[in-house]
């Protein structure tokens, strides 16, 4: 089996034209899950997932390392709760709740600014209080998602404060 970096260098030229990368590349036992995005962070639609789909079976059923066992392909976004691995994600999801590890413990609160610097900060509202990290103290991030009134952004999603 090809390790998930050898899978993301061989699917992301594929992928580049289409401006879609791949977000994550994991090995669950017989099945392989590709999570794509689009090159700014945002997510593809469904379209463009089963166009991108067709491509990745294409270049994995010609790459060597891939046929020693039978495995599921599974090509989708993100998701709802998106986690934020590359600063142009933080970025992204500025203005959104957002939940991640620090040296203090979990941190939940909105994501209120990116600070794009030699050691990139990230500004967080944690209770009416603004505390800022550096991105190399951050672990284990990803977006929150909840149900509830219609989100300001107007991209679809819906969260309990109405942010």
């Amino acid at each position: 089996m090809l390790t998930n970096q050898a899978l993301v260098d061989l699917l992301d030229p594929v992928l580049t034209p289409m401006g879609l990368r791949v977000l994550s590349a994991t090995w669950r036992a017989s099945v392989l899950d590709l999570r794509l995005e689009h090159l700014d962070a945002s997510a593809p639609s469904l379209d463009e997932i089963a166009g991108a789909s067709k491509s990745i079976s294409g270049v994995l059923d010609d790459a060597e390392g891939l046929h020693d066992s039978a495995f599921t392909l599974e090509v989708s976004s993100p998701g709802v709760e998106r986690p934020l691995i590359r600063l142009a994600h933080f970025v992204w999801a500025i203005g959104r709740d957002i939940r991640f590890t620090s040296p203090e413990g979990v941190v939940e609160g909105r994501l209120a600014r990116v600070i794009d610097d030699a050691d990139p900060l990230i500004e967080v509202f944690v209770n009416s209080e603004v505390r800022t990290y550096s991105l190399r103290d951050v672990g284990d991030a990803k977006t929150i998602f909840e149900w509830g009134t219609k989100s300001s952004r107007n991209d679809g999603r819906r969260q309990i404060d109405g942010a």
